[in-house]
This record gives structure tokens, C-alpha cells and sequence, in this order.
């Protein structure tokens, strides 16, 4: 299997979540944390970064993006990585408590999607740990600096 650059991780998680985003508002699939839903509509929830039952809270996906452009301009900082691992965490966290991914709600097309976020989630936790790893191997090798 190929080494997924942390931008292109980024860039498939931005991807899913859009798409996930517009599912969710055209099917009204409310997100449903261990068995609470969201009151109010799905657009509306989704302004509010709420996420939904396919789709991350915009958050997540803005801060992902920050992450993946700081480690563009700077490899040798850690904190993007870092955010990537927590992110990816949560999102492997959230698709697996949301009953879209078993079927109990929407249909295959939103299950399937759910299942993609899965591997984008777990994609952004690997991507992340090369990340974080590449950053500290360059601090290693960096020269020292005065203070």
C-alpha cells in the first residue's frame, strides 16, 4: 500500500465530509451520538458545526486544513500531525457510534460513505504519525540554535 501524504489525507477526509455534508442535508440524516439526535434541521446543525449522520462538524475539517498547510510551510513542527491523529481519532470514533454505519438509518449509499470515513479516518491517523515523526526527525537533524 502507498504512503499517503498528509495533504492528501486531508484532502480526501475535506471530500468525504462534503459529500457527506450534502447527503446528510438532502436525506435529513441528524447525527446520533449514542442514541441522541440533534434537535432542529440538518442545515442548520451543520452551520452550527454540528456535523451529522455522514458528515464531521466543519471544525474538524477546518482545523485539519490549517494542519495540513502548516505542514506544507513548516515540516518540522509537530502540532499538525498531532491534530490529524486527534481528528482521525474522533472520526473513526464518531462513524463507528453513528447508526447509519449499521444500517439502522439512511440507506446504502449513506452507509457506504460512512464506511469511506472510516478509512479516510484511519488514513488522517497514519498520515498524521508519519508527520509527526518526519517533523521530529528533522528537529533531530537541525542545527542547534542559540537562545
Amino acid at each position: 500500500m502507498t504512503e499517503m501524504s498528509l495533504q492528501t489525507a486531508v484532502s480526501a477526509f475535506v471530500v468525504a465530509s462534503a459529500a457527506g455534508a450534502l447527503l446528510s442535508a438532502r436525506e435529513d440524516l441528524r447525527g446520533e451520538v449514542l442514541g441522541w439526535q440533534l434537535p432542529g434541521p440538518v442545515c442548520r446543525n451543520l452551520a452550527l458545526g454540528m456535523g451529522s449522520g455522514t458528515s464531521p462538524p466543519w471544525p474538524m475539517v477546518a482545523a485539519t486544513l490549517a494542519a495540513a498547510v502548516r505542514e506544507h510551510q513548516r515540516p518540522d513542527v509537530v502540532w499538525p500531525g498531532r491534530t490529524c491523529v486527534a481528528i482521525g481519532c474522533g472520526v473513526i470514533a464518531g462513524v463507528l457510534v453513528e447508526p447509519v454505519t449499521w444500517g439502522r438509518r439512511g440507506g446504502r449509499v449513506a452507509r457506504a460513505l460512512n464506511r469511506l470515513g472510516l478509512l479516510v479516518g484511519l488514513e488522517l491517523v497514519r498520515a498524521g504519525r508519519r508527520s509527526i515523526h518526519g517533523a521530529q526527525d528533522s528537529a533531530a537533524l537541525a542545527p542547534s540554535r542559540p537562545v
